[in-house]
């Protein structure tokens, strides 16, 4: 799973001046588009209640403006 970074969608609204909201931001309030980064941390926190886990010895992909978590189902 790849999301954008929080640091990412923080300095888009900084750019695009979008007006900020709770815990994210209006990029478009014409469109209804919000937006907010998530970090890694939360990324596993949605993926094991979906019943996901981490894959153990992922490699870490250096991709700017990201933050990612490489995910398995666990074998039952």
């Amino acid at each position: 799973m790849v999301t954008r970074s929080p640091e990412e969608i923080t300095k888009a609204a900084a750019d695009g001046g979008w007006t900020a909201h709770h815990d994210g931001f209006w990029s478009s309030q014409s469109k209804r588009t919000f937006q907010r980064g998530i970090d890694p941390g939360e990324i596993t926190a949605l993926a094991r209640r979906a019943g996901l886990t981490p894959a153990a010895h992922a490699p870490v992909l250096p991709l700017p403006g990201v933050c990612h978590a490489v995910l398995i189902k666990p074998q039952t």
